[in-house]
């Protein structure tokens, strides 16, 4: 009787693995579960990253375009060209540092988009009006798939202002900047079309430099 009820007591084979499948199918369901969760965190962490991100661009580009100086391009007194480069991808133009007040040092602030691992962003680059040093690119928003610049006013003195796809060689700064970005993930906040004006389009004769009281050009 004793030999019986220990058999009884026992695990056939089938039963033992019936059981180390059983173990393996909860092993993976939860595992699929831990990265499914991980990858829903890290979606969601990304979205609400560029919903944070997103105003705060649109809140640099404003505060840039709306204190862009119209700079000399060249030191010539017969050039009243403006320090101004507007083409349909990116933009570059002269401005107060970043994080100073409108007297701030001057810098020329050019925003474009680049390769940024496996997706594009719009980056800016700082580089100081005088002396002029490169500086490093500064990634902003990432994920874009396109980005659209064009400006608003007259071609020629005296001309119908209209939108136009570029604004360089001009004697003035145009007198509204659109900026439109369309984003590669449709799950990411949109961007809302962006419409600045500049503050003041037109140099008169000549600037005042940062720290300087005197009238002269920028370079």
């Amino acid at each position: 009787m004793m030999r019986r009820a220990t058999r009884e007591s026992g695990f056939t084979l089938i039963e033992v693995l019936i059981g180390i499948t059983l173990l393996a199918m909860l092993g993976a369901l939860i595992a699929s579960g831990t990265r499914l969760g991980g990858r829903a965190w890290t979606t969601a962490e990304r979205q609400t990253t560029d919903g944070d991100t997103v105003p705060l661009v649109q809140a640099l580009l404003r505060r840039t375009i709306v204190h862009a100086v119209p700079a000399f391009v060249s030191d010539d007194p017969r050039n009243r060209t403006i320090d101004f480069t507007g083409e349909p991808n990116g933009l570059s133009l002269v401005a107060p540092r970043p994080g100073t007040q409108d007297d701030g040092p001057w810098v020329r602030q050019r925003f474009y988009v680049g390769q940024q691992g496996t997706s594009r962003t719009l980056f800016v680059s700082l580089t100081p009006v005088a002396p002029p040093v490169p500086g490093g690119p500064i990634p902003l928003l990432g994920h874009i798939s396109q980005m659209e610049f064009s400006y608003f006013g007259s071609q020629t003195p005296g001309g119908p202002p209209a939108w136009q796809n570029s604004w360089t060689n001009h004697t003035r700064l145009p007198d509204l900047i659109r900026i439109v970005i369309a984003r590669d993930d449709p799950k990411l906040p949109i961007w809302p079309e962006l419409i600045v004006g500049t503050r003041i389009t037109a140099n008169a004769a000549c600037i005042y430099k940062s720290l300087a009281s005197d009238c002269q050009r920028t370079r």
